[in-house]
């Protein structure tokens, strides 16, 4: 959108509260005293930085909806304070979420991204491709912000969830563009919400940005506002293949910049569905954590 489009939205949408005082100094001016009152005031909008709208702004989810599956496995997510809630990448009437600007400050970006209403109001997208006994889940989260050291806006961060013949054998989070891989019963273990959700945590990574991390026995009770682990429909799940055929072509054809959706439809052979399937299986954050490539009969691109 234009800094027009903007300034004329924001005059639009302003409260009668707000826009009254000035209507009412102006009622008795000569015309080209109003023409420079309107003229300052349109610029002084047009000025205004994003966040204005960024902070108002907070998208409806499209209506949770998964398979018994999607919903069984899905992960169970809290978020340390250093960090955003996942929320609405996408409206059920197609409006695209602004994000937050990297470039404010920790604190400010905080006090929106990490507002409870965020809890309310989200989506978790949920992709799932079963053959040769196998069926991998990848979760996709999407947050408005990832700031620190190279910062940007957007994050999209994603949870493989790997089956075998209604057995879970590992999982995969992201990490920094790779992934951490865990298996149930390694040191250290993966612990679970109700039997079949692993625990994963949002956090900042040091000075650096945001990533998943398996969570460990400090992180109980969950730092969020309602102090609970957050998975399935309650937590916004939606099933990709469920998703209006109009609203997931926008949310693959955007540019996120710095971030990527793994559930996507993109054309050629990376940064699309199949793409992140395949390197969750063994693309691990370190040489030495890599348990080779898993799943081997499995085939994301079938």
């Amino acid at each position: 959108m234009s800094i027009k489009s903007l300034s004329i939205d924001l005059l639009s949408r302003r409260s009668p509260s707000s826009v009254r005082p000035a209507a009412l100094k102006t009622i008795n001016m000569a015309p080209k005293s109003l023409a420079i009152t309107a003229m300052s005031l349109f610029f002084s909008l047009a000025s205004a930085t994003p966040v204005t709208l960024e902070a108002r702004d907070l998208l409806n989810p499209i209506g949770a909806t998964a398979t018994a599956d999607q919903e069984k496995w899905s992960p169970a997510l809290d978020y340390d304070t250093d960090s955003c809630y996942n929320t609405v990448a996408i409206s059920p009437t197609g409006q695209l979420n602004a994000g937050q600007d990297p470039g404010k400050g920790q604190n400010e970006i905080l006090s929106f991204c990490r507002k409870e209403d965020r809890l309310t109001k989200r989506n978790v997208y949920v992709r799932s491709k079963c053959n040769n006994g196998w069926c991998a889940h990848m979760y996709d989260y999407y947050f408005e912000s990832d700031f620190g050291i190279g910062g940007h806006r957007h994050d999209w961060e994603h949870i493989a969830v790997w089956v075998q013949n209604g057995e879970l054998k590992f999982v995969s989070a992201s990490e920094h563009g790779k992934w951490n891989i865990r298996f149930p019963g390694q040191n250290p273990q993966i612990r679970f919400e109700g039997g079949t959700h692993a625990k994963i945590v949002y956090h900042k990574d040091g000075a650096g940005t945001h990533a998943f991390r398996y969570a460990t026995g400090g992180d109980e009770p969950p730092e969020n506002h309602w102090q609970s682990w957050r998975w399935g429909v309650g937590a916004g799940l939606l099933n990709w293949d469920w998703i209006a055929g109009n609203l997931r072509t926008t949310l693959s054809q955007k540019d996120w910049g710095s971030a990527e959706m793994a559930v996507r439809d993109k054309d050629g052979n990376a940064w699309n569905f199949g793409w992140y399937l395949d390197r969750s299986r063994y693309y691990c954050v370190t040489e030495l954590e890599c348990p080779g490539n898993l799943a081997g009969a499995f085939n994301p691109w079938a």
